[in-house]
This record gives structure tokens, sequence and C-alpha cells, in this order.
């Protein structure tokens, strides 16, 4: 029971990282990267620019922090999802090799 459980999560994983890995992979998706990436190097030149307040520092870090954790938790995801699709091959592996070293015991 326990172990089924395990599987079924393990699978929702590698599921929810292929769902990711192909929205990053559609031409929207990459417009729409770009679209920020250059968001962020605007805000970087900004950032780094000594006449520019405190205030308007802190606002531009705030408008970039989002693209980064957007950025943090897809990577999250394709990593739980290829560490989840190694265990499931492990378990895979060692169910197979159990029943014949009971076999082998008896």
């Amino acid at each position: 029971m326990t172990e089924d459980r395990q599987t079924f999560g393990l699978e929702t994983n590698i599921q929810k990282a292929a769902a990711i890995r192909n929205m990053c992979q559609t031409p929207g998706f990459k417009v729409l990267q770009e679209a920020f990436e250059e968001k962020v190097r605007k805000a970087t030149k900004k950032i780094l620019d000594p006449a520019v307040t405190d205030e308007e520092i802190s606002s531009l870090r705030r408008q970039v922090s989002v693209w980064v954790e957007i950025e943090k938790l897809l990577k999250d995801l394709m990593t739980k999802g290829e560490l989840s699709k190694r265990a499931l091959e492990n378990i895979q592996a060692l169910n197979q090799t159990s029943p014949e070293v009971s076999d082998k015991e008896n």
C-alpha cells in the first residue's frame, strides 16, 4: 500500500516535469522568456546606475524577483521530476531482482 502511494507520487512528479518541459519548449514560452530576460537586463543596468534612488532600486528588485522565482520554481519542478524518475527506475530494478533473490534462498 505504501509502495503504491510512493510510486504514484513519483509518477505524478514525472508527469509534472514532462508538462513543464513541454511548456518551456513552446514558441510562446520562449517569447515570454526573452521578454523577461530583457526586462532583467534593463533593470540590472538601472540598478547599477548611481543616479537611481534606493526606492527605485527596491521597486526594480521586486519586479525582477518575480521572474527569478518563476525560473526557480520551473527548475525545481523539473529537477524533482528527474529525481523521481531515477527513484522509480531504482524501485523497478529492485522489484525485478527481489523475486530472484528470494527464489534462490528457498
